[in-house]
């Protein structure tokens, strides 16, 4: 009997301890997915172009996907943390601070993911627009030739031919227009897009490569795989950073590795974007100008090739008809009898 008590209470503690460490277990477990998911919620390989962009996002989906799935798991073991502590277990303090830092790396990783699906989204937007862009450029270096021709036909027949059919090519010139209007607003909508990430530019970024536990309250504690931003390299050994939260402070320089941040759809800037596509809607915008001037130009000299073919028909129609007349005027014949005679003085009156 003098035994029991003890031995309860031993046994209570170290049920304690063994739920204790399999939730430590538990906790170590979770934040080690997390670590595993965060470089692919922070990749900043945007797409070289539209198939490769698509390719990306259904590959975020499936890790959108998994992170859904995996809710249910950090919510178990949070609230298992919970229990424990509201069962009064020994370490409450140390289950309280795993259980907090736990839910904070997750909502990290969801912000991330989902910063990471704006980006994706935005980035498709721009390939959409480069790739419609290919595709007006194609369409418009189809009909140059056809608007710049300089044969305007050898005849009358042949020039109406030509105006009939480069009527129909202006009617597809103008009804092109309305391709050309939306290309102008995703042009505008993609350059909005990229001001914001342009104002990111000259931020500069780190990954963690190893865990770093502070040991001085100027050192920011960091896990394998936490993305920061750099704020300061002038040291070597130690340099400044911030974390996703705003907390800033020192981390070993040997324990992070620097990232191209913001890459766009060919390896540049956000700010490279704009300009980029600001510049391929301008040469768009100009070169569908120069068609429809080329167009036009080469409706008026149809116009003038067919007024000037007709004009030559009825002048040799004309010419035809004065030889005939001067053919009856100029005529020695007078007749070799009465009625012969009368038959000549009816044509000469008819030609009168």
């Amino acid at each position: 009997a003098a035994l029991q008590s003890p031995m309860t209470a031993r046994h209570a503690v170290l049920d304690d301890s063994l739920r204790l460490q399999q939730f430590f277990r538990d906790v170590e477990d979770e934040e080690t997915w997390i670590r595993e998911k965060e470089p692919i919620a922070c990749s900043t390989n945007r797409g070289k172009d539209l198939t490769g962009v698509q390719n990306l996002l259904k590959k975020h989906q499936a890790l959108q996907a998994e992170l859904s799935g995996h809710e249910n798991r950090i919510q178990t073991v949070c609230s298992e943390g919970r229990a424990m502590k509201d069962g009064g277990h020994f370490a409450s303090k140390d289950i309280q601070s795993k259980v907090d830092q736990l839910l904070a790396d997750w909502d990290n990783l969801k912000d991330k993911a989902r910063s990471r699906k704006t980006d994706l989204e935005e980035s498709l937007q721009e390939q959409q627009y480069y790739a419609d862009a290919n595709e007006a450029e194609s369409w418009m270096k189809e009909k140059e030739p056809l608007v710049a021709s300089t044969d305007y036909g050898k005849d009358e027949d042949s020039a109406q031919a030509m105006l009939k059919k480069h009527e129909v090519i202006i009617s597809d010139l103008d009804a092109y227009g309305n391709s050309i209007s939306q290309l102008q607003e995703q042009s505008t909508q993609c350059q909005a897009l990229s001001r914001p990430q342009a104002e990111e530019q000259g931020k500069e970024c780190v990954m963690a490569m190893f865990d770093y536990a502070a040991k001085t309250p100027r050192d920011l504690p960091m896990k394998k795989g936490d993305v920061l931003t750099l704020l300061n390299a002038s040291n070597k050994d130690w340099w400044k950073v911030e974390s996703s939260s705003g907390q800033q402070g020192f981390v070993p320089a040997a324990y992070v590795k620097k990232m191209e941040m913001g890459a766009g759809p060919s390896g540049t800037s956000a700010q490279g974007d704009e300009e980029t596509v600001a510049n391929r809607q301008e040469v768009i915008n100009t070169k569908y100008a120069e068609l429809l001037d080329l167009a036009k130009k080469r409706h008026h000299k149809l116009q003038e090739s067919t007024k000037r073919h007709m004009l030559s028909r009825e002048a040799n129609e004309l010419e035809s008809w004065i030889s005939d007349k001067e053919a009856v005027a100029s005529s020695d014949e007078l007749g070799k009898d009465l009625e012969h005679v009368e038959v000549l003085r009816k044509k000469f009156d008819d030609f009168q």
